[in-house]
């Protein structure tokens, strides 16, 4: 009849992660930690590259639409979000690169 003795003999969980999910080993995220926590001090001449790089495109967020020049500071939050959205994804790929 039950050859098992209605115990378990093997289980399969299959995990579905989202497309812009990093997927990473335990090294790995203990080495992207190290580096994100390392870069949460910038220099300033960092900082003074990351400031810029934000104005410039606020400034040509501006001049390609006159319209949203009252909404400079809005537009600053939106550039700075996507600048450290784009620095922790090129920290993600060099993680990914360089640590197995």
């Amino acid at each position: 009849m039950n050859q098992n003795q209605h115990e378990l003999v093997k289980q399969t969980n299959t995990i579905k992660v989202p497309s812009n999910w990093a997927v990473l080993t335990t090294t790995q995220a203990k080495a992207l930690g190290k580096q994100l926590a390392s870069m949460k001090n910038p220099d300033a001449a960092t900082k003074a590259k990351m400031a810029a790089a934000i104005q410039a495109q606020v400034t040509a967020q501006i001049k390609a639409n006159p319209a949203l020049a009252s909404k400079s500071q809005e537009l600053a939050k939106a550039a700075q979000a996507k600048l450290q959205a784009q620095v922790i994804q090129d920290a993600i790929k060099q993680v990914k690169a360089t640590v197995k």
